[in-house]
């Protein structure tokens, strides 16, 4: 809970930041159920497209008006982002849900998901070359005002679910459907991995050519190889002793399909 309040407090591993947020977001979920189920039978889709957007207005609020917070972590900012990512997410499913039998939908989709990542690829770069955006002192940081891409990526998600089209596919191999499935964990190692390697690398008083380049890259495959073994053998175990405890299949149909490959 060192993340709950006004006043967050970051552990040793600043990543592990989302595991707080996101169980007080589990935790209010059924809440969010309750809504969601009442916008499923009283929206169409457009509407809730729209409402998906709208949940997010919070988080482009203090994302635009902050200027001493890059990571928009301070205060309330971290429940901010977690409550309106969420329930704009939540939405969104439902709004793919009454477009999956859409032809029109479909095809909008396929030409979406060539897009809107084009477009956000444009954003980014144009955000990142104006100085009056970028933060003093974070030269690699994003620039200001980076969360107006954040609905762009809700918009891209839908449509990569309702296409069926090049980018749907290549996303859907197996290969990176496993990245997606490592992820979290390795979200969750990267820092205190690279941490390690660099206090390594001091010690021993590497600090560029072939070696560096060398050590760099076996950095990046033992935390893709390390964040494997957290999902593998540590938070798909558990997540499936806590499925079975409530007396539902251990692994959901399309991932036992996904892992046995």
């Amino acid at each position: 809970v060192q993340e709950w309040g006004p006043d967050p407090q970051r552990g040793w591993n600043f990543p592990a930041w989302s595991l707080s947020m996101e169980w007080l977001a589990y935790l209010f979920f059924p809440l969010l159920v309750l809504l969601l189920w009442r916008l499923r039978d009283r929206f169409g889709p457009w509407a809730l497209a729209g409402l998906a957007f709208l949940a997010l207005t919070p988080l482009l609020y203090i994302g635009l008006t902050r200027d001493d917070d890059p990571f928009l972590v301070q205060g309330w900012a971290s429940t901010i982002r977690i409550a309106t990512e969420f329930t704009a997410g939540s939405i969104t499913y439902l709004a793919v849900r009454k477009w999956q039998d859409s032809l029109t939908a479909a095809k909008a989709a396929r030409a979406l998901a060539w897009i809107v990542p084009a477009a956000i690829l444009v954003i980014a770069v144009v955000m990142g070359n104006i100085d009056a955006l970028q933060w003093e002192g974070l030269p690699d940081e994003a620039p200001r005002g980076y969360v107006v891409i954040i609905p762009l990526l809700i918009l891209w998600l839908g449509a990569l679910a309702l296409s069926n089209g090049r980018p749907s596919k290549f996303l859907s191999t197996h290969t990176l459907v496993v990245g997606g499935f490592i992820s979290y964990s390795l979200y969750l190692v990267h820092i205190v991995w690279y941490g390690l390697w660099r206090a390594g690398m001091k010690v021993v008083g590497i600090e560029s050519g072939p070696l560096y380049l060398l050590s760099t890259l076996l950095l990046i495959a033992a935390t893709v190889g390390l964040a494997y073994l957290m999902w593998h053998r540590v938070e798909e175990p558990a997540r499936e002793w806590m499925r079975a405890k409530i007396g539902v299949r251990k692994v959901p149909t399309e991932e036992a399909g996904e892992q046995a490959r």
